[in-house]
């Protein structure tokens, strides 16, 4: 591993000296393998990765469900919002006018960041619309409390799994050294 450290400082001087800055911070990106070196000595660090390897199949059906919710208000986004007026909350960077837009402004109330503003935004009073409150209301209830929670458990029971593998192997090799 001291090898491995020496190449990448080496290289990473290299790259400097001659101006490709760039390739040395890609380079960098290779002292995560240090972490493979301490999974052998820290066995909780070692089960906390057999837990992320195997909660990734749960996590990726959650993830397509996810694009898939996110897809589908996306489309009804730029159908119902499409030309609502900007204001304070919507502007150049959270939008309905197109589908990217709509995307990327529903992956930012996925996350809660002032998706009341939005949705207060996309009412037209003039027209009496209430089209945007059970839209923003079933969104934030599916996607924030729904789906990351099924995350959330996904990552509990993976961890549970592994943990009881890792003490099964653990008795069973206490039990063959008496």
């Amino acid at each position: 591993w001291n090898l491995y450290d020496f190449v990448l400082v080496v290289t990473s001087w290299v790259a400097i000296a001659l101006g490709a800055g760039s390739f040395a911070s890609v380079l960098r990106l290779f002292r995560i393998f240090r972490m493979f070196r301490l999974m052998r000595t820290m066995k909780g660090l070692a089960t906390l990765f057999r837990t992320l390897i195997s909660s990734l199949p749960g996590m990726a059906n959650v993830g397509a469900l996810l694009v898939l919710i996110m897809f589908t208000y996306s489309v009804m986004g730029v159908e119902l919002f499409g030309k609502v007026e900007w204001g304070d909350a919507i502007g150049p960077r959270a939008n309905f006018t197109d589908f990217g837009y709509a995307f990327l402004t529903l992956f930012r109330v996925a996350t809660g960041e002032s998706w009341n503003a939005l949705m207060y935004e996309c009412q037209d009073l003039d027209n009496g619309s209430w089209v945007s409150i059970p839209f923003f209301l079933t969104y934030v209830i599916i996607v924030q409390f729904v789906l990351l929670n099924i995350v959330i458990a996904i990552i509990i029971d993976s961890f549970s799994t592994v943990y009881e593998e890792v003490r099964f192997l653990q008795k069973k090799v206490l039990l063959t050294l008496r």
